[in-house]
């Protein structure tokens, strides 16, 4: 399923794709329902609100903290639910890190409190339906013809035509994509398992390549001939897909961590530009503060992975990252500790 959605994506050309040298690549990263960034980029604190509806947070006013210009949470009243204060995720240690090449931006006001809408206004900037999303928009001006030109692993990733989103299902897709012939693609050379052996997959190959071409010179159609197009583009050997295979880590991650391995072996195999990342859980009705810390905490880990990888593909100078949400949550609590849907949110 996962190689059936990667194909879809593909882009519809008989040109075959060579590396790009894009001057800048983009990964945005989205927090699926809904952040609250009183909790840490816009921390309020636990002084009472004049019209009695309780503090917008639990925690006191003496754990916020500034980083160069930016103010953010550095504890909270429940600091048994952050995992470990020294952990990448844990805010203290990441804005202590980060904040020089961070931009934050409060006070977004998103026009809606519907998660569809929220999600559609912050990465198209339209909250109408039948705009692109950000990360399509680049990739359709960047590097329309490659293979991989917008990835995505969520979010709004509406891209209205221009170029078409590579769905990724995870990073055995690629290899499976990239050597077909290979029973154990993941392997080393020598221990892939080919289903058969050279000569005769050469033939194979062979016989699909005449049996496309004929299909191609007996279309009529504009749809079908297109769609001839575009699977003999994912068929061909020179989609460097082999080269992003190479350029993943050993063991690709789980979670967040590994959508940024994924997006970064991209960029430096020369087959995308522009990376959707994309991790849910922030929509907390309820046990608020428990909740959204945890997602909070893998969420900066992840972006600090993230980071560590474009370091060392040395890109950090040509990579922006944005992350953003569907809108804020009320700065007040309900009767399930929660918070509910607000139309106020932050960016980084």
């Amino acid at each position: 399923m996962g190689g059936t959605c990667f194909a879809a994506g593909m882009p519809m050309s008989l040109t075959p794709a060579y590396g790009a040298d894009p001057d800048r690549f983009w990964v945005m990263v989205n927090a699926g329902g809904g952040w609250d960034p009183t909790l840490f980029i816009d921390p309020k604190g636990n002084t009472p609100r004049a019209d009695g509806r309780g503090p917008v947070n639990n925690f006191s006013r003496n754990v916020i903290k500034r980083a160069g210009n930016i103010t953010y949470v550095s504890g909270y009243a429940e600091d048994s639910e952050v995992p470990d204060p020294g952990s990448p995720g844990h805010l203290n240690t990441f804005f202590q890190k980060h904040y020089s090449r961070l931009l934050v931006i409060n006070g977004i006001d998103t026009q809606t409190n519907n998660h569809d809408a929220g999600s559609r206004f912050i990465w198209s900037g339209k909250i109408e339906t039948g705009y692109p999303s950000f990360g399509a928009l680049v990739a359709a001006a960047t590097a329309p013809e490659q293979p991989l030109s917008f990835i995505s692993n969520g979010g709004y990733d509406f891209t209205a035509s221009p170029v078409a989103p590579a769905r990724v299902a995870g990073s055995s897709t690629f290899q499976q994509l990239a050597y077909p012939n290979a029973a154990s693609p993941q392997n080393e050379p020598e221990k892939r398992n080919p289903y058969f052996i050279d000569s005769v997959y050469d033939r194979i190959e062979a016989a699909r390549s005449a049996r496309l071409g004929r299909l191609l010179r007996r279309s009529t159609l504009p749809l079908e001939t297109r769609q001839l197009q575009q699977l003999q583009t994912v068929r061909s050997e020179d989609n460097n897909l082999n080269r992003l295979v190479d350029a993943l880590p050993e063991r690709v991650s789980s979670g967040l961590e590994g959508q940024a391995e994924v997006a970064v072996a991209s960029f430096t195999s020369g087959l995308a530009v522009s990376a959707n990342l994309s991790m849910g859980g922030f929509d907390t009705h309820g046990n608020h503060d428990r909740d959204h810390v945890r997602r909070l905490t893998e969420l900066l880990s992840g972006i600090d992975h993230l980071w560590e990888q474009i370091e060392s593909a040395g890109l950090q100078s040509k990579v922006t990252v944005m992350i953003g949400s569907d809108f804020g949550r009320t700065p007040f609590y309900n009767s399930n500790r929660g918070k509910d849907h607000w139309n106020v949110t932050s960016m980084m």
